[in-house]
């Protein structure tokens, strides 16, 4: 078993894809900048911050890059960091980017997903988002009563057994 990381020195925000985690490091004050585009068929986006050490908080904005004091949306919770934006409410958009700024309070590692929930493409108004489940990641989802969310894991060809 291995790993790889890459890492780019950029001052653009890394893109985050609909549905599937990312894995961050932040050292203390750092602040890290992600972008997600959605379409015009997106009712709903849910980005979920979860850590695994340390202490990261959520922050984003429509269109613009957030800081922690100019936002659309803030999470500032020990744990587990969620913002639902409703994208036909105020300060959302649609067929856009939202920009989204993880500061690390402390020296952190978390896990990091966007989400997003169609609107009149479903006859069944309680299907939520799509999850792509990572190996040995943990993941968090909220739902509400009567409400169905989608995860799938994509298995090796040759592999026989899933723990």
């Amino acid at each position: 078993t291995f790993t790889i990381t890459a890492l780019v020195e950029t001052d653009e925000c890394v893109e985050l894809r609909d549905g599937q985690p990312q894995h961050v490091d932040l050292e203390s004050d750092d602040f890290q900048c992600l972008s997600v585009a959605v379409g015009v068929d997106v009712a709903s986006l849910t980005i979920t911050v979860t850590p695994l050490s340390g202490d990261p908080d959520l922050y984003v904005s429509a269109g613009t890059h957030p800081t922690r004091t100019s936002h659309g949306w803030a999470s500032r919770h020990d744990g587990t960091d969620e913002v639902t934006i409703d994208t036909a409410g105020a300060g959302a958009c649609v067929a856009c980017t939202y920009f989204v700024g993880v500061h690390a309070f402390t020296e952190t590692s978390f896990n990091i997903q966007a989400t997003s929930s169609t609107g009149g493409n479903h006859t069944d108004d309680s299907v939520t988002g799509h999850r792509v489940l990572t190996d040995a990641v943990p993941t968090t989802t909220t739902i509400t009563n009567e409400t169905t969310v989608f995860f799938s894991y994509f298995v090796e060809d040759d592999t026989t057994e899933v723990d």
